[in-house]
């Protein structure tokens, strides 16, 4: 028994090393914003460029939040991810492309405009991107108190958006849709408080054409934080909170140095590609 406990120290000692040696490469707090343009979800379809720059320009002016699904990516060439994309639009029930959601349901093209909304939910959060030679995880911790009980179809969505992003083929795609996670794992309770977690590995994020290195320009990606769904008193979902920023860069992180002491999560990433830790 002392032989087989030795032998599962030996083996462990590798990856405790490699916790050890991570360090947080960049990271930024965010205090919950009190309102944010209505979001919009805007699904590519042939010919739409006019309106897609239409989109752009209200998104940078603030008067829409901005997702651009690159559905059929796949069959116009260009290497962007349509995945994530087919399977949002599938959920809308849509048919066809162009399409567009907005607050989370399907509306026509030409009912968009701008409106700012106020965030039912307070989130205050957490950007960490952490590695050795280069970043390995992104980790996003979020904090809130539910004002009222949640629903059962209440979820957080995270959306990693590549702002400027160029195909393959040079053709520009705005508020690009990198990477899709809804998370169902929340506290629903009236008062209860959500110490919410997501870690994302390095091999998902470049499967995802997420490339971060060594976070010098990892600015060029954002995060948006979505939560979905209503109170139990009530019969529609809808938007309840948007928080929009940023991923913070090396340069701009204070904390260049912290070295983490332990995280549990952490210890499991090399063999979960996603992880979660809520409570």
């Amino acid at each position: 028994m002392r032989v087989f406990a030795f032998i599962v120290v030996l083996l462990m000692l590798p990856l405790a090393s490699a916790i050890s040696d991570l360090s947080i490469y960049s990271e930024a707090k965010f205090s919950s914003q009190d309102e944010a343009p209505i979001l919009v979800e805007w699904f590519h379809g042939a010919g739409d460029e006019s309106q897609v720059e239409d989109l752009r320009e209200m998104d940078r002016d603030g008067e829409i939040t901005l997702l651009h699904w690159r559905t059929g990516a796949d069959n116009e060439g260009g290497n962007l991810p349509s995945d994530d994309a087919d399977a949002r639009h599938m959920y809308h029930s849509f048919t066809t492309t162009p399409a567009v959601a907005v607050d989370g349901y399907p509306e026509n093209i030409s009912d968009i405009e701008p409106e700012i909304r106020q965030n039912e939910v307070s989130i205050d959060w957490t950007i960490q991107l952490i590695g050795s030679s280069e970043v390995e995880l992104l980790n996003i911790t979020a904090t809130w108190t539910n004002p009222k009980e949640l629903n059962g179809a209440t979820q957080m969505h995270i959306f990693i958006i590549e702002t400027n992003a160029i195909d393959d083929m040079g053709r520009e795609v705005p508020n690009l849709v990198r990477d899709w996670s809804p998370s169902s794992s929340l506290n629903f309770a009236a008062n209860g408080t959500n110490n919410w977690n997501e870690t994302i590995t390095r091999d998902h994020l470049v499967g995802a054409g997420i490339e971060l290195d060594d976070a010098s320009f990892a600015d060029k990606y954002e995060v948006m934080l979505i939560l979905i769904g209503g109170f139990e008193d009530e019969k529609t979902n809808r938007v309840l909170s948007i928080q929009r920023e940023q991923m913070p860069t090396y340069w701009q992180s204070v904390d260049q140095g912290a070295i983490l002491d332990s995280c549990h999560s952490f210890a499991c990433s090399n063999c979960f590609d996603r992880l979660h830790c809520d409570g």
